[in-house]
């Protein structure tokens, strides 16, 4: 009759209406646990740049207190903070179109070699209050590599000393590398991992700082960096445990 066929429909659309009700409290059981990951992550997330940014104030104030301390001694250098550069003009170091250093240049090394000597013993693995000036940092350094570089002019006479810039970049980065190896503190230097610090590479003409076909971009291009590399901070290392758990 009408009224039963009723009565089964309103069945019907209560079964329904429980199942919807339902799915809609296991929806938003998932969207408070979506919800809850996102602002997890988004704390994670803001821990990290602010971890980051402890790095990045941990080499800038390292750069600063080098280059200051090299300018006393008549060493005039510059940073990049951004890159965690300590930036060295080939001029002072070398003559033009030579990977040997000049009398001025080996001076001028060891007295980089003297500072950083001094001053990276806080930022390694095996700190020491007896020999280190400063005090044990949080954030160490990771590596330090000795860069060279040149102009963006080509070699036009190749020769059996170097046949490219290439060449002539990294013989430059390792007579460098040479002088600051004759001090044994240095050439032992190890970070956390327990691996050697420093390392050389030379890049030629083909990380330019400046681009003009000019006197002052070939003068800013041909240089050493040294560039200061810093291990991840700890709350990295945490994040990629706890991914791995999870």
């Amino acid at each position: 009759t009408q009224i039963a066929d009723l009565k089964k429909e309103l069945e019907k659309l209560q079964k329904n209406q429980s199942e919807l009700e339902k799915q809609i409290a296991e929806l938003k059981h998932e969207l408070q646990k979506a919800e809850t990951r996102a602002a997890d992550a988004e704390r994670a997330k803001q821990a990290l740049e602010q971890a980051y940014l402890a790095v990045d104030e941990t080499r800038a104030n390292l750069l600063k207190r080098i280059r200051d301390k090299m300018k006393k001694r008549n060493f005039n250098v510059t940073i990049d903070e951004k890159r965690g550069i300590l930036r060295l003009p080939a001029e002072v170091i070398f003559e033009q179109n030579e990977f040997e250093l000049t009398n001025a240049g080996k001076k001028n090394i060891n007295i980089m070699a003297e500072v950083l000597k001094k001053e990276l013993p806080c930022y390694v693995k095996a700190w020491n209050s007896q020999i280190a000036s400063c005090s044990e940092v949080e954030h160490k350094i990771e590596a330090v590599f000795l860069e060279g570089h040149t102009d963006l002019t080509p070699v036009k006479n190749p020769s059996h000393k170097f046949r490219d810039n290439t060449e002539l970049s990294t013989k430059r980065a390792l007579a460098s590398f040479e002088i600051i190896n004759n001090f044994p503190s240095l050439a032992n230097m190890k970070n956390k991992k327990g691996q050697f610090l420093f390392g050389v590479s030379g890049y030629g003409e083909k990380r330019p700082v400046c681009k003009e076909m000019t006197k002052e971009c070939h003068g800013l291009n041909r240089r050493i960096d040294i560039r200061f590399v810093m291990q991840p901070p700890p709350e990295v290392e945490e994040i990629i445990s706890e991914g791995i758990k999870n």
